[in-house]
């Protein structure tokens, strides 16, 4: 390789390869990568830099639990950039989730709840993120992100109570999903307030209700 020669023909092979793969699987699907894509100028509101400074003010008393799961947050979007890894990002995430249910549990403390359950931390996320958008109140027997417990139990082990499984049981949309509803909470311990995107969507969930679509 070192006529430069030989490293243009290898290039212009390489592009070629890449150009024609039909998707980001198979023996050459990592070679999409190389392809010089548009640049683009993502919105700065997008990411919240208004409240950047406050967010790095806060953490300076934040508890080593709360620490835990934003590392793990962060490291579960690093892992899910490869599809290979998208168990180990869930797991990673199932992290995060603990941690932010022994915060919520920490949270409603102060408020009287001597020893906060499950069901007081599913109470609590349904009144500061569900009941705006009109969903119903959990019942008396829903746990603190009920929907993952299953999951999270035949993820982590191989033989369960559930049986035996070769694959963890992932969906498509867990992690998205997982990963919005983790940032949201941290965030909202944090400073005790909703950031705009949360409200914004509260209005456009407002104005697609029949009785507001003239507003």
């Amino acid at each position: 390789m070192t006529c430069p020669l030989t490293v243009h023909r290898v290039r212009d092979l390489i592009l070629k390869t890449a150009g024609d793969v039909v998707g980001p699987f198979g023996q050459h699907g990592r070679l999409t990568g190389t392809i010089p894509k548009k640049y683009t100028v993502i919105p700065a509101d997008r990411y919240g830099f208004d409240r950047l400074l406050r967010f790095w003010d806060k953490l300076r008393g934040a508890s080593f639990v709360f620490y835990r799961g934003i590392y793990t947050l962060i490291k579960a979007d690093m892992l899910r950039q490869h599809y290979e890894f998208n168990e180990e990002a869930i797991l990673s995430l199932y992290i995060a989730l603990d941690a932010s249910f022994s915060l919520v549990k920490s949270h409603l403390q102060p408020s009287g709840i001597e020893n906060p359950s499950a069901h007081d931390a599913a109470v609590w996320l349904h009144n500061h993120f569900d009941a705006p958008f009109g969903l119903d109140a959990p019942d008396v027997t829903t746990r603190y992100f009920e929907s993952f417990y299953e999951e999270r139990v035949i993820t982590m082990h191989p033989e369960s109570r559930y049986g035996e499984f070769p694959y963890a049981p992932i969906m498509h949309d867990d992690i998205p999903h997982l990963r919005r509803s983790l940032r949201e909470i941290f965030a909202y311990l944090l400073l005790k307030e909703h950031g705009e995107d949360f409200h914004r969507d509260i209005r456009e969930h407002l104005a697609m209700l029949p009785n507001n679509s003239g507003l």
